[in-house]
């Protein structure tokens, strides 16, 4: 046995390197911040189209916009923004399907968005979208950078980490309903609680509502038509 080990360790201190050999390093690891000319777009999204998310949208734009055009090599190619759409699923969210259309076409070469739970609160379609923007156009593969957690989906190290932040959004979403319905609840149990405000609406205006009557009108809680 010690035989081996010496002649092993004999044999790799006195092995040279044949002169026809060829060294080529390792490919760096993509990263956002390399000197490559970027086209660079941008995602926002706001489930409520509240006066507080709107301006949140309005100062997302605006940031973006001033990032954008003070890094070097990064160009502006358009700000797609979702208003009152819910991020549990991209049916509804017309720009963004736009994006990723415009995507497919090649026009852009980075996806700036602020946060993974912005770009989708289901794990099911983060992980879809970010594997067809990498793997499309494999000439010209689209990253997304998400600024809250420092991810950028063309680095190959970053997986596990993704997967458990699109975990931690869609579970985020789901709680956050549970916690309304529950509270909803606990309310209508309290009758000494208005839930909101009585609605008045002519009666032809309604179909099977409440059926209670005033003066020709009757009671709805405006809750029926969320």
């Amino acid at each position: 046995r010690e035989y081996y080990r010496y002649e092993t360790k004999k044999r790799i201190q006195h092995y040279t390197v044949p002169p026809q050999t060829i060294f080529r390093p390792a490919k760096p690891t993509p990263t956002i911040r390399d000197a490559e000319h970027k086209r660079v777009a941008v995602y926002a999204r706001v489930s409520t189209k509240s006066k507080e998310q709107v301006s949140s949208i309005e100062n997302q734009t605006k940031y973006y916009t001033e990032k954008i055009a003070k890094t070097p090599n990064w160009d502006l190619a358009e700000i797609y923004s979702d208003e009152g759409k819910s991020g549990t699923s991209k049916k509804w969210r017309p720009e963004f399907k736009r994006m990723l259309e415009d995507a497919s076409k090649k026009k852009m070469d980075l996806i700036v968005c602020a946060s993974v739970s912005r770009f989708a609160r289901n794990i099911s379609d983060l992980i879809e979208e970010v594997r067809k923007l990498r793997t499309t156009n494999p000439s010209n593969p689209v990253g997304v950078y998400f600024e809250t957690e420092d991810l950028y989906t063309l680095d190959p190290n970053i997986n596990e980490r993704l997967q458990m932040q699109g975990l931690f959004a869609e579970w985020e979403s789901g709680n956050k309903s549970r916690r309304m319905i529950l509270s909803y609840d606990q309310r209508i149990g309290k009758p000494s609680i208005d839930l909101v405000p009585t609605l008045l609406v002519p009666v032809h205006h309604l179909i099977n509502a409440l059926d209670i009557f005033r003066a020709g009108y009757r009671t709805v809680d405006p809750l029926i038509f969320l």
